[in-house]
């Protein structure tokens, strides 16, 4: 009876250590997935006819994913999440008739086109989702989550392959440089470069201030002076770091006299000659977009300010191009998008979001 009524004693008594040495794992996880709150976001389709966008539907702030006729400004249809709130989409470029959709409970959907409600759901992270990227080619995604983990998974049949290791935080985004190469960008301000079909670590940066978003010029990949070579990062202090992946270096670092950067992407122009049966590429930039409106312009590799493309009536959350550059798509934080003409720098059409 003693030996018995010792050892529950000691039971109890560890019971009692451990909770605090719990809690201590635990609590940066509850504090980090208070904090985060998810952006609207925007997907153009290559020929600029359609563009689809996630903002909040104005009725208590959760997201809602509507497509639009970009040119008409008549939304099509409305996704309305049945469980926690949308944080991000997108399409698998191999049926662009499915919607693959997270959420704020770490839920992956996927949304026959035009449904209104999902056909297939499985649990992935522990919290919610911070973004969901699909190959260029298709196929696989790669989502990365507050609970610090990023995911491999097919889009047919859903299931995860397996997790790219190393996240010391909440895993804020990723981008495509090829498609045996992913770029992610972690809290712990730490730049990576994954295999995603092996999951092999290739590169990893020195620690710096944590990663808001990550993008790259990924393509075409037939040309490899073209694409899957360049990746910028922003980082929380505004800045954006411009880094060559083929010397795994950081060739230049910028931030705008406009405001406080919020948002990069990679943006080239290029056109097709028929009489020579040739792609003409124009030279590579990227864009950024500040919490003031502004969006402007820089050389690769360079860093070089190329000026200020364009001046918006209020915070810019998004930009996407088409297919040929032609074209780029600016969303406003209320939900509220513009198709711009990237040469005349002129408005094309405007997408009125809530209706």
């Amino acid at each position: 009876m003693a030996d018995s009524s010792g050892a529950i004693r000691g039971s109890r008594s560890g019971w009692i250590l451990l909770i605090p040495a719990i809690w201590l794992v635990l609590m940066p996880m509850v504090t980090r997935g208070g904090d985060w709150v998810p952006e609207p976001m925007a997907f153009l389709r290559g020929d600029s006819r359609q563009a689809t966008i996630m903002a909040g539907s104005g009725d208590g702030g959760k997201m809602e994913i509507r497509q639009f006729e970009v040119r008409g400004d008549d939304l099509l249809h409305r996704y309305q999440s049945p469980g926690g709130t949308f944080t991000s989409f997108g399409f698998d470029p191999q049926s662009r008739h499915f919607l693959f959709t997270g959420n704020s409970e770490g839920e992956i959907s996927v949304w026959p086109s035009g449904s209104s409600s999902p056909t297939d759901v499985f649990h992935a992270h522990r919290g919610p989702i911070r973004f969901l990227s699909i190959s260029p080619a298709g196929g696989i995604m790669v989502t990365g989550g507050q609970d610090g983990r990023a995911l491999v998974v097919n889009t047919r049949p859903r299931q995860v392959i397996h997790e790219l290791h190393g996240h010391g935080g909440p895993v804020t985004s990723a981008a495509w440089l090829m498609p045996r190469r992913i770029v992610t960008g972690c809290e712990d301000g730490i730049l990576r470069m994954f295999d995603p079909v092996s999951g092999a670590l290739i590169f990893s940066s020195p620690a710096g201030e944590p990663i808001r978003k990550v993008a790259a010029d990924y393509g075409p990949w037939q040309l490899a002076e073209v694409g899957g070579r360049y990746v910028v990062s922003l980082t929380s202090d505004g800045k954006v770091h411009l880094w060559d992946l083929l010397s795994m270096t950081r060739v230049s670092s910028i931030s705008s006299t406009a405001g406080e950067i919020v948002g990069t992407t990679f943006f080239r122009r290029h056109h097709y000659i028929e009489d020579t049966q040739e792609t003409v590429f124009e030279p590579l930039m990227f864009l950024t977009w500040t919490d003031t409106g502004v969006i402007e312009s820089w050389m690769v590799p360079s860093g070089v300010h190329g000026g200020v493309v364009l001046s918006v009536d209020q915070r810019v959350v998004d930009i996407r191009r088409n297919l040929n550059g032609s074209d780029f798509f600016v969303l406003k934080e209320n939900g509220d998008g513009m198709l711009i003409n990237s040469t005349r720098k002129s408005v094309i059409s405007s997408i009125r979001f809530r209706k």
